[in-house]
């Protein structure tokens, strides 16, 4: 069993389905990969990640920056927070 991370928040009072954007950084503000892009509506949104880049490849053990982007009804809406990453 491979084990993963899930992404999750709610995404409330939007008129249709929005684009959403999860990107993780290193701590310096490199962007490292693209974890989930595509559309969704209003609804608790969930992706499941297991720690791999575009390529297949594992991330180092360590902290990272997840940046969530939704373009949103009233405009683009971001949050980030801390994502430690350990196996």
């Amino acid at each position: 069993m491979e084990d993963s991370n899930r992404l999750s928040v709610d995404l409330l009072n939007l008129v249709g389905p929005v684009w959403v954007c999860a990107e993780l950084y290193d701590l310096t503000g490199q962007l490292l990969g693209v974890i989930y892009e595509d559309r969704a509506a209003s609804v608790r949104f969930a992706a499941q990640w297991d720690g791999r880049d575009e390529g297949g490849r594992l991330f180092p053990p360590g902290l990272y920056i997840l940046r969530l982007t939704v373009d949103a009804d009233s405009g683009q809406d971001t949050r980030q927070s801390v994502l430690a990453l350990a196996y």
